[in-house]
């Protein structure tokens, strides 16, 4: 509605309702002097008032009054708008593209994969199978003994002593500051059953067996149950222990750790002693006394 036809309206209500005298020559309204006559003056009263409000709150939302107040804008900052908008959105689509890139590399199988397609994945990429390899491959095998006789026929039980490494699972027999045997080993299993630091021989026994590692025979010496331990197994009826043979046994601790011949599959295998090859130990057994240095390292 044009301000105009307000305008007309209003003057027209003013009119009809100052010929009824609901006004007084001020142009006021005087509601204690005059009374509606009847209902229908009582509804033209009210309607004017309604639509006086109802004019008033409208005109100034209407599209016309809008432009007439507003001035036009300029076509250089809409363009810069449009520049700024087109920027805001390029950049919210990157993001939104590197967050899914990001979680793809992270889930590469959503929800929304179907099992079958998951497995025909699983089932073409035959490229991963092959990629895995055997556990005969992951266990390399260990370098054989290197022996230095110019060094070793140099060794006394005064001069000798032993470097142990955990981590190369290699031992090393030392003439003063001269390697004469480096070995491979097997020590403990477990990450700590082989003590780690600096220890003395404390026994030597050729022909020397576990106190806790073995067998359960029967009377005619027959194998009831093999690899046993007696702080977990209990003898079955008629069966007696005999410990497992630790052929040239070197004690380094009392709690049983100590070297002595053994198998060596190629990683730690014991339960804290360290295995060495039979011929190793039996040299390196002839060329320590009680007493000899032996550092374990890592």
């Amino acid at each position: 509605m044009k301000a105009c036809d307000f305008n007309n309206s209003r003057d027209a209500l003013l009119k009809t309702l100052a010929a009824k005298e609901y006004f007084d020559q001020s142009g006021s309204f005087s509601f204690a002097q005059h009374h509606f006559n009847n209902r229908n003056d009582m509804v033209a009263f009210h309607l004017f008032w309604f639509s006086t409000v109802l004019l008033i709150l409208i005109c100034p939302l209407s599209p016309a009054a809008a432009q007439q107040q507003l001035p036009p804008p300029n076509s250089a900052e809409k363009f810069t708008d449009l520049q700024d908008a087109r920027k805001e959105r390029h950049i919210a689509h990157s993001a939104s593209q590197e967050g899914a890139t990001r979680k793809k590399a992270l889930f590469p199988f959503s929800r929304r994969d179907s099992p079958r397609q998951s497995s025909s994945l699983f089932k073409s990429g035959s490229s991963t199978k092959s990629k895995q390899k055997k556990a005969t491959d992951l266990i390399h095998r260990q370098d054989p003994t290197l022996v230095i006789p110019r060094v070793l026929d140099q060794a006394t039980p005064k001069n000798v002593s032993i470097l142990i490494s955990l981590m190369r699972q290699r031992i090393y027999l030392k003439v003063g500051e001269e390697i004469a045997i480096d070995a491979p080993l097997s020590s403990g299993k477990v990450a700590g059953m082989t003590p780690k630091g600096q220890f003395t021989i404390l026994e030597k026994d050729a022909d020397h067996r576990s106190s806790v590692y073995g067998n359960f025979v029967d009377a005619n010496g027959e194998v009831v149950r093999a690899g046993v331990s007696l702080k977990i197994d209990s003898a079955p009826s008629g069966t007696t222990y005999v410990g497992a043979p630790m052929k040239w046994f070197m004690r380094l601790t009392w709690q049983g750790v100590g070297m002595h011949a053994g198998i060596l599959p190629g990683y730690p295998a014991s339960h804290g002693c360290i295995r060495l090859p039979e011929e190793t130990a039996r040299i390196i057994y002839n060329c320590v006394r009680i007493g000899t240095r032996v550092i374990v390292a890592e």
